[in-house]
């Protein structure tokens, strides 16, 4: 849990003004000490508009409600933790572009925030007075594009476009095979992309020796006379 650095002034679940053109950021957190320290840090250094939820079905209501900005998410919550909201999201073509800051004490590796679709993970304890740097930078980011950022994939869906190319090299073109893993709108973005060369990889690794390899060209028959009608064939 960061330390505080000045008693909360913003009361828990209280929206910002309408009109007002500064970033908005909703911070998810079960715990309301953290919560309102975050809260208050974002709002005075950072000058962001800030809006609170206390679990996950209430982040999912707000989101809803009105898309932030960006979204911190607590990974550990009751009932629905911060990886299976942000997999809710993704799953939301109203929400699913938001962009997703996971905190947790956990280690990063335990928490596999990549795999549930979050852009960047935050581990406890940090400097909170760094917090609003932090959330400026992957705003920054995400603006400088002057467009709609794609969302970051599964692995589930990384794996199904995986599949669906192996399947597409490996076999003959057909109109009744369909390829809609993502909408054919959705860019993927170059971390995703390194994400697909990497699953290739290992559905290439898993894949038994000679299987998917082109047959060998029978050796032709010497033993047919050129009055033979196959004859012709086989000179072709």
């Amino acid at each position: 849990m960061p330390s505080p650095e000045r008693p909360a002034v913003v009361p828990p679940g209280a929206a910002p003004a309408a009109g007002n053109a500064r970033p908005r950021v909703l911070v998810v957190d079960d715990e309301a000490g953290t919560r309102q320290i975050m809260v208050d840090m974002l709002t005075h250094d950072g000058g962001f508009r800030v809006v609170q939820a206390r679990d996950g079905l209430e982040a999912l209501a707000r989101m809803r409600e009105a898309p932030p900005d960006l979204v911190l998410l607590d990974v550990m919550m009751p009932g629905m933790d911060g990886r299976d909201v942000c997999r809710r999201l993704r799953g939301d073509p109203a929400i699913a572009a938001v962009p997703v800051i996971l905190h947790s004490s956990a280690d990063p590796s335990e928490v596999d925030w990549r795999g549930c679709g979050a852009d960047a993970f935050l581990q406890k304890p940090f400097r909170i007075t760094q917090l609003p740097a932090f959330v400026r930078r992957h705003l920054t980011t995400r603006s400088a594009a002057d467009a709609p950022r794609p969302r970051p994939l599964t692995d589930d869906e990384i794996r199904a476009i995986a599949v669906a190319i192996r399947e597409g090299v490996h076999q003959p073109p057909s109109d009744e095979r369909r390829y809609d893993v993502v909408s054919a709108h959705h860019e993927l973005s170059p971390e995703d992309e390194a994400r697909v060369e990497a699953a290739l990889l290992a559905l290439a690794d898993d894949t038994p020796e000679g299987a998917g390899r082109a047959e060998p060209a029978r050796p032709r028959d010497r033993t047919r006379g050129r009055d033979d009608p196959r004859y012709d064939d086989e000179q072709t």
